[in-house]
């Protein structure tokens, strides 16, 4: 069986990430190439998670690992 991601801490760990770093919403959605802020928001929520890609330009955008 595979593990279970928690969507609502990986959205408390973005939004850690962005406080931490200064960061708003607006400048992830311009940093990934994002068409709205929703996508943000929801990953934020806990709603969504972020696709692999998206998480590795999150890594490298916060400066963490991905693990």
């Amino acid at each position: 069986m595979f593990p279970e991601i928690d969507k609502e801490k990986t959205g408390d760990r973005i939004r850690f990430f962005m406080e931490l770093r200064g960061l708003t919403v607006k400048d992830v959605c311009k940093a990934l190439s994002l068409g709205c802020v929703q996508a943000v928001y929801k990953w934020m929520d806990g709603v969504n998670l972020p696709s692999l890609d998206n998480i590795y330009c999150l890594s490298i955008l916060f400066q963490v690992p991905i693990d």
